[in-house]
């Protein structure tokens, strides 16, 4: 896939080349702008995000409340542990959902 290809497929423009270099700020605002568009949208959990527009909302999608956080204190193994068995439920989930 060639640079731009992927800009192209989501809607954002490009640049060819001929632009005039004293107008790259708009350009570098143009991206910020996508990139703020981006960033700004509610990603589902079943491509990586919460699908919550709150925290709240989020600790509830991803099952996560007070009995069930990592402790926070120094006991590594046992928050990796927390985190990876999460995280099979979480494959779980999203395989069930069909994704």
């Amino acid at each position: 896939m060639a640079i731009g290809d992927d800009a192209i497929a989501a809607g954002m423009s490009v640049l060819n080349g001929t632009e005039q270099a004293d107008d790259i700020d708009l350009y570098i605002n143009e991206t910020r702008d996508f990139i703020a568009q981006r960033t700004s949208e509610v990603v589902p959990i079943a491509k990586g995000g919460t699908g919550a527009t709150t925290a709240l909302l989020a600790r509830h999608y991803l099952n996560i409340n007070a009995t069930n956080v990592p402790t926070g204190t120094s006991n590594v193994q046992n928050d990796l542990n927390y985190l990876y068995n999460e995280i099979v439920l979480l494959k779980a989930r999203v395989t069930a959902i069909g994704g």
